[in-house]
């Protein structure tokens, strides 16, 4: 990072957010929590400062199914750029130097199959992008993870095996530390569906967006999370 990002840079403060990590676990399945029957990129992220495993899910989008129990998808030839994980991929293109310079850096990763991840080391960081929910018709600003620099191999690289989990953060939860703030986004969530809609709804708070523990447990769909703590 130069002089003038390290002092001018700002961060959207989620918990992937200027991180450098391992994908440690990878496999393609779903998530209750974004949509009953949406294929996912289903990525654990190390985050190799405090081995802190962070788990996300990326949407794939329409017409794949998921095969070998979460080690590949199918159906279509591409995959949409605009989605998630397509998003994701696109941007680990860019930072290994386009198609020939990922191909060369990784020639056994396939964005169609989860083993070529496992091991690859990145820079993560969010970009801010325009998403339309054809379900109310609106358009809203979001967070979306992206790839910036590739760092290298670590050891979870082990010929598509995926790695036991690293250890979990032992950071205290909100509902521990605050919990007023904690029942207060427990109600709100109770008035939503969907996770991303309720990440979006509350995540800018100001009482949320400046105290890191609220930001992992909006962002968060594990237990100790407020969305997890949903009835």
């Amino acid at each position: 990072m130069t002089d003038v990002q390290d002092k001018w840079g700002l961060t959207s403060g989620l918990p992937l957010a200027d991180a450098d990590v391992e994908i440690t676990t990878f496999e393609f399945g779903f998530n209750a929590n974004i949509g009953a029957g949406l294929v996912c990129a289903n990525i654990g992220f190390t985050i190799t400062d405090n081995d802190e495993l962070v788990d996300q899910s990326f949407t794939v989008g329409d017409g794949w199914e998921i095969g070998g129990k979460g080690a590949s998808i199918s159906g279509k030839k591409k995959i949409n750029n605009q989605t998630n994980w397509g998003r994701l991929v696109q941007s680990m293109i860019s930072a290994c130097g386009g198609p020939e310079g990922i191909q060369s850096t990784l020639p056994d990763a396939d964005y169609r199959e989860a083993a070529g991840w496992i091991g690859t080391r990145w820079h993560l960081d969010t970009v801010d992008v325009e998403v339309y929910n054809p379900s109310n018709k609106t358009t809203k600003t979001a967070s979306k993870i992206i790839a910036t620099s590739f760092i290298g191999k670590g050891d979870a690289s082990t010929n598509g095996a995926t790695k036991p989990a690293a250890k979990k953060s032992g950071k205290p939860a909100l509902i521990d530390t605050d919990p007023a703030l904690f029942a207060e986004l427990l109600a709100i969530a109770e008035t939503h569906a969907d996770h991303e809609d309720f990440v979006g709804a509350v995540l800018e708070r100001a009482d949320v967006e400046s105290n890191p523990v609220a930001v992992g447990a909006v962002m968060s769909t594990k237990a100790g999370s407020v969305w997890a703590a949903k009835a």
